[in-house]
């Protein structure tokens, strides 16, 4: 125990060393300030560290649990020796357990060969699946091919409905554009017409003006001239200067008033006969548009291309619902792909398993069988030593009843036996255990006997009252009574206090720890029997000596 505390102290300060000063390298790491390499160290040290403990913890207890089930065998096999059961159980019994323990090895056997079957049968399956695997490989191969050139026909497809789908959308926008802009020309002319007719209106109704005022103009003057004729007065002369002149200021402000209308209009035309020539140019293109749309569709009728084109549109929806659908599809096969393959990934790692899981089984089942062969042997040794010291207590036995001199045919119990057996032991020992107490009996009686007389002859001038000699007695009767218990109170060996072998236990169970740790336990449990009985042959060597002397003294004068 010592040397294993010294030990593991080493341990731990080489391990602060290491903490401490890792190695030349590391210390200048922690010089230049780098903690993280430390912690790092720290952490590998304390991770084995715990694998060590648990390593440790496992091992402790196993062994706990080795010595739990030594310690219950030893139980058993001292009930079966100190039982009037145990002790009747004979050769007979041992071979039945024997027997009953090679029909469990027989049983194991049959195990191993129903597990070798089992495996032989598991072996076929993996085979059968292999194949299996293969058709499957084959299938998914073909699947998959399938699968790319339908993909590339959706391509295909999709691509020849989009364009279509765009080529219609580009048409029936261009119909709506030229109706919108053939309606916008329409409007336009009429707005052009109109305002022609309106500038036509007004050129006439200037000119029926123009020849108007110009008639008036000569009506007043021929009028002007007769005035002139006839009257000679000077303030009408006057007044018609007036009236003259403002006429005038009249006619020369509508003049130009007319002029500028007349200029206005003429821009207005011009305007409006540059739009006309831009909207017949816009007519024109468009109508060769049309006449295009005729060469590539064959259809005169506008009314027949916008139908044309509402049931390519429908088409199309209805291609671009097909390719949903096959897309939908092609996932629905992705997703069953995917599952074929988890499958024969599953099947593939389940094979593994379970060839690891059958070299598992064999390998435990042969360190069973090794372990029950080991116990086997140990059983045996066992069988061996408890015979052999059975044989032993026969012979003393058989020793000690001859010494006494009584025939086993004076005891009831012993009627018909002639030597020490397993089944009538009790018997014998009991019958040396009434010899021993009769005789014991005896000698408490002669030696307090011996006392009272001693007593008398030197009582002179002491009292002899009766309660002084029932004193004596019972003082002489209470130490022959210690002196008795004295001889017969022997201490067994404890065969489980190995409180003064701890530190050699210690260092054999470095070395067995490997081994059956049963063999260790037989060990020092003869070690500790031998050096016992030693003990107790020294300590109770001279008593028993002096108890058969006696005995042998009190036969004779019985005789």
């Amino acid at each position: 125990m010592q040397k294993k505390e010294r030990s593991i102290k080493e341990d731990q300060t080489a391990d602060k060393k290491n903490i401490n000063n890792p190695s030349e390298p590391q210390a200048s790491t922690d010089l230049d300030g780098n903690m993280g390499s430390r912690v790092a160290i720290l952490q590998k040290y304390g991770d084995n560290y715990a694998q060590r403990i648990k390593q440790e913890q496992i091992k402790i207890n196993e062994i706990n649990n080795k010595i739990k089930d030594v310690q219950i065998r030893i139980e058993q096999s001292r009930k079966m020796i100190k039982d009037s059961h145990g002790q009747r159980e004979s050769t007979e019994d041992m071979s039945r357990k024997i027997k009953s323990i090679e029909n469990r090895l027989d049983k194991q056997l049959q195990k191993f060969n129903q597990a070798v079957a089992h495996n032989k049968m598991l072996r076929a399956e993996i085979d059968s699946v292999r194949k299996e695997k293969v058709v499957f490989d084959n299938i998914y191969k073909k699947l998959d091919s399938e699968l790319a050139q339908k993909k590339e026909k959706l391509l295909k497809v999709i691509k020849r409905a989009e364009n279509a789908f765009s080529q219609k959308e580009q048409a029936l926008n261009d119909i709506q554009l030229l109706k919108k802009e053939q309606q916008r020309d329409q409007e336009e002319y009429d707005r052009e017409c109109e305002k022609l007719n309106l500038l036509i209106q007004k050129d006439k109704q200037i000119r029926d003006y123009i020849k108007t005022k110009e008639e008036s103009k000569a009506a007043q003057q021929q009028a002007n001239n007769t005035l002139k004729n006839q009257s000679m007065m000077g303030d009408s002369k006057h007044d018609i200067k007036t009236q003259r002149h403002d006429n005038l200021n009249e006619l020369t402000n509508t003049e130009k008033s007319l002029k500028k209308q007349v200029s206005q209009l003429g821009w207005s035309i011009a305007r409006d006969t540059a739009n006309v020539h831009l909207s017949m140019a816009k007519m024109q293109q468009y109508e060769e548009a049309f006449n295009s749309i005729k060469l590539g569709t064959n259809l005169n009728n506008i009314d027949q291309l916008v139908s044309e084109f509402v049931n390519a549109e429908n088409l199309n929806f209805s291609l671009y619902n097909f390719v949903k659908d096959l897309t939908h599809e092609m996932d629905d096969l992705e997703n069953e792909i995917m599952g074929i393959r988890q499958e024969i990934e599953k099947f593939r790692g389940h094979g593994v398993n379970n060839e690891k899981n059958r070299d598992n089984i064999e390998s435990t089942l042969n360190n069973e069988l090794k372990s029950t062969e080991k116990e086997l042997k140990d059983i045996e040794t066992d069988y061996q030593n408890t015979m052999k010291t059975i044989n032993c207590l026969k012979i003393g036995i058989q020793s000690i009843f001859d010494k006494i001199k009584i025939q086993p045919d004076d005891v009831p119990e012993l009627i018909g036996s002639k030597c020490v057996t397993e089944s009538n032991m009790l018997q014998y020992l009991g019958c040396i255990e009434k010899v021993c107490d009769e005789v014991l009996e005896m000698y408490q009686q002669r030696q307090a006997k011996d006392g009272y007389d001693s007593q008398q002859n030197e009582g002179g001038g002491a009292s002899t009252t009766p309660s002084n000699i029932r004193g004596g007695k019972d003082n002489k009767q209470s130490t022959m009574n210690k002196e008795s218990e004295k001889v017969t109170q022997l201490d067994p060996p404890d065969l489980l206090n190995w409180s003064e072998y701890d530190e050699q236990y210690f260092e054999d169970l470095e070395k067995y720890q490997q081994d059956n740790p049963v063999k260790l336990h037989f060990k020092y449990r003869d070690k500790m029997e031998r050096e016992n009985s030693e003990l107790l042959n020294r300590k109770t060597g001279k008593t028993l000596q002096k108890t058969g002397s006696d005995i042998k003294g009190i036969s004779g004068k019985l005789k």
